[in-house]
């Protein structure tokens, strides 16, 4: 009851501290307000699952926030606008060297005759097709049967059932897998069973940069497979 009180005396407080600041005053300090709740949620990209988009709340508010101090320093005296001066420099200098810390690696050529070979194979294969790279599947005309980082993350928390997924795998209910990587044991992307069962039911592996393909023993007579090794022999 106490702690309730408090916080609806501090919610009456500070909407009373605002109504009475000029408008430019109240919206720095809710802006202020927002940076703090989110660096608060800072932790949450310490999670399973988690990616830098959890940062572009936080990221947003600080550069508002560096915007209106810019602001207050242009339109200070001669000492200030110093500091202006190099703030902004620095500032440049650092978003201009934005596209060089993330510059993507470019896929070679052969990487994308590989890709599309892939594809090709995909869309033959008489069975559903399981790939850690869903855009794979998409561009093959094929179901996304599941999304691997999805049921991963369920199955380690206990919140899904992964035996069935399992038991398809070990029936041999796809054509063939496909993976990111060819790491054994778990990963992001698939459960230590999930592995070991791809493992088991589909031993034979291939690579099609920047993938892994896992195939049955036997698939000679699949048409995708013709197509696939056609692909190689040129390769070669």
């Amino acid at each position: 009851m106490r702690t309730r009180l408090n916080e609806q005396f501090g919610l009456k407080w500070t909407a009373l501290a605002l109504r009475r600041a000029d408008r430019a005053t109240a919206c720095q300090a809710l802006l202020l307000l927002e940076f703090v709740l989110a660096t608060l949620m800072l932790p949450t990209t310490l999670k399973s699952g988690s990616s830098y988009n959890y940062l572009l709340e936080w990221l947003c508010t600080g550069c508002v926030l560096i915007g209106i101090m810019l602001v207050g320093l242009a339109r200070s005296g001669a000492p200030s606008r110093r500091r202006f001066q190099i703030v902004a420099l620095l500032l440049m200098l650092s978003v201009a060297a934005l596209p060089l810390r993330y510059m993507p690696n470019q896929a070679t050529e052969a990487d994308l005759a590989w890709q599309e070979a892939l594809v090709a194979r995909i869309a033959a294969a008489r069975k559903p097709v399981a790939s850690e790279d869903m855009t794979l599947l998409m561009r093959a005309g094929k179901p996304v049967i599941f999304e691997p980082a999805i049921v991963t993350e369920l199955a380690s928390t206990g919140q899904w059932d992964e035996a069935p997924l399992i038991e398809m795998i070990r029936a041999r209910g796809f054509a063939f897998m496909i993976t990111t990587d060819n790491a054994i044991g778990g990963t992001s992307r698939r459960t230590p069973a999930v592995d070991a069962a791809m493992r088991d039911a589909y031993p034979r592996v291939e690579q099609a940069s920047p993938n892994t393909v896992h195939l049955v023993e036997a698939v000679r007579n699949d048409p995708g497979c013709r197509l696939w090794e056609a692909f190689a022999d040129q390769a070669k």
